[in-house]
């Protein structure tokens, strides 16, 4: 249970930090929301519709959907093609970095 009340306040963390690179790449604050939400929600819902071999591939590397359910539960992941909680948080985490060194990068390159 520690491990599922941990994650799910650092997954919070992260979501914050993902949602602040997408800000400061996008600049526009509905637009920024609107992708996040997207990425989140929508990706991992039109993935679904992939033939079960490929779906069973990628669905270890969204950024949302099925993915967060292992880091909010104490037990094991439901589905056998996913990562742990801790692979799955790593996974959200280097979305959140890639959003972060992005959004830096054009935040020096447009506003300095």
């Amino acid at each position: 249970m520690l491990r599922a009340v941990l994650l799910s306040a650092a997954i919070v963390a992260v979501f914050g930090l993902l949602a602040y690179g997408a800000g400061a790449l996008i600049r526009h604050s509905a637009g920024a929301i609107t992708s996040i939400l997207g990425v989140i929600f929508l990706i991992p819902a039109l993935a679904e519709a992939l033939p079960n071999s490929w779906y069973a591939d990628v669905v270890r590397w969204l950024p949302g959907g099925q993915a967060l359910s292992p880091i909010a539960r104490s037990g094991p992941p439901l589905s056998p093609h996913l990562f742990g909680a801790w692979g799955e948080f790593a996974v959200f985490s280097g979305y959140a970095a890639v959003l972060l060194a992005l959004g830096a990068w054009a935040f020096i390159r447009r506003d300095a």
